[in-house]
């Protein structure tokens, strides 16, 4: 009978768990601590950036990487309980599923470079029969078998540009990290693929969209690539943008994940100075209902914002 109390103490005492990986602040699974059961790009957002020194996996393999959006040393963790993470302890900045179909573990237990750039393309939609995994520029998809042959792809770091034609011409659309289960407009059209910088649009036609999308020649000009359009609902994995009051990061923030027309009715009108686009593409506005002029962001930080912009966004569309 004495053991009864003791025994329910202990069991009271665990952690309580989500589905996933728990990291905590000190070694041995103590401290402070997050839960998590989706991929996470940056551990900054939620205040646990280079922080935990031990995790516990609860449901499937993890790969922690020591930059954010699965950049710098990448390693993966199978089921259980990992009192420290070695080399890795104060130094995890981003986390993601590791076996969820759609990415390639890393060897169990191993450090690995998880590089620059990486897209993972594929034949059918909804990630239907891999092609193949792209790592660097790739001018003509013809000699590789898949030429006009992408139909969903997922890009796992970087910032790819996909276009209608080889050697980087046609028509071209940007993809940030995240996953997309169909392509609009570029269904198995895609000949050419390379890794640009800092998510902007390329090539292709000028403009927007052109006369694919929504958008539409309305909207057309500016420096940045064509593509299938603009459209008013979240088409690809879970898109985030987090806009600051004041440069750096600073002052009162809001955050977004779908689009919005007219940020008068949040109390946010021509009030960002900075802007963290944590998933997806976003197409910021000066006026109301995506006009004005706009400017496309990628996943990313960006601590100031062009001269027409800077405290002057009054409306925001994902791609």
């Amino acid at each position: 009978m004495k053991r009864i109390p003791i025994l329910v103490a202990a069991i009271t005492a665990l952690p309580v768990l989500a589905d996933g990986i728990t990291l905590y602040e000190g070694p041995n699974m103590r401290g402070r601590s997050v839960s998590l059961s989706r991929s996470t790009p940056n551990l900054g957002y939620l205040g646990f950036e280079n922080k935990a020194a031990s995790a516990y996996v609860t449901d499937g393999r993890w790969e922690l990487c020591t930059e954010p959006y699965f950049k710098g040393q990448c390693r993966t963790y199978g089921p259980g309980q990992k009192p420290s993470l070695g080399g890795q302890s104060y130094r995890v900045s981003s986390a993601r599923i590791a076996d969820d179909g759609l990415y390639e573990p890393a060897p169990s237990d191993r450090w690995s470079n998880s590089g620059d750039a990486e897209v993972v393309v594929y034949d059918r939609s909804n990630f239907s029969n891999q092609l193949r995994t792209l790592r660097e520029a790739t001018p003509n998809f013809d000699p590789l078998g898949f030429n006009d042959a992408v139909a969903s792809l997922v890009v796992r770091r970087g910032t790819w540009q996909f276009c209608t034609d080889a050697y980087f011409r046609g028509e071209c659309v940007t993809y940030g990290p995240g996953r997309y289960p169909s392509l609009p407009g570029k269904d198995d059209k895609f000949s050419s693929a390379r890794p640009v910088n800092g998510g902007w649009g390329g090539g292709g036609n000028g403009g927007w969209g052109g006369n694919g999308g929504n958008w539409g020649g309305n909207h057309g000009g500016g420096n940045h690539g064509g593509g299938g359009g603009w459209n008013n609902g979240n088409d690809y994995g879970s898109p985030r943008i987090r806009l600051f009051e004041h440069g750096n990061f600073g002052g009162r923030s809001v955050w977004i994940e779908r689009t919005t027309s007219n940020f008068d009715r949040m109390g946010f009108n021509d009030r960002a100075e900075s802007v963290i686009v944590e998933g997806g593409s976003w197409r910021l506005c000066s006026d109301a209902n995506g006009r004005g002029e706009c400017e496309e962001f990628g996943p990313g930080q960006y601590p100031t914002l062009p001269r027409g912009l800077a405290s002057k966004i009054s409306s925001a569309y994902v791609r």
